[in-house]
């Protein structure tokens, strides 16, 4: 299974808060703009919502995606993290087919995470 190599992060000290209307602008932007890959909106939504670090993010696979019916939750912690949606829409939920959430680990391998796996630790 391919890796994939992250640089370093830099967090520099001075850097404000996002505000939580400039959040939510981005969110629309990105949710919205037809231009950007699936997988990218995904990520970005997971990123302004829940403030998931990247790197937390491409070890997401198909099966921490969990459609309840009603809700679309993702497996980031415990219990999951319900999904709103527009972007539960982009999982599976309502207007895809289901179990096509576009998380970047899945594509390597369904159901398999790298983080699981001995050698990455």
């Amino acid at each position: 299974m391919p890796r994939l190599t992250l640089p370093p992060q830099v967090i520099a000290e001075d850097q404000a808060a996002l505000h939580q209307h400039r959040r939510l602008a981005l969110l629309r932007r990105t949710l919205n703009d037809d231009s950007l890959p699936l997988r990218t909106q995904v990520a970005a939504a997971l990123v302004l919502l829940y403030a998931q670090p990247v790197s937390r993010i491409v070890r997401l696979t198909l099966d921490d995606v969990i459609d309840l019916g009603a809700t679309v939750t993702v497996r980031l912690g415990d219990p999951p993290s319900p999904l709103p949606e527009p972007v539960a829409a982009s999982c599976g939920h309502t207007s895809s087919p289901a179990g096509t959430c576009p998380t970047p680990a899945a594509e390597a391998h369904s159901g398999s995470s790298p983080a699981a796996s001995p050698d990455s630790r």
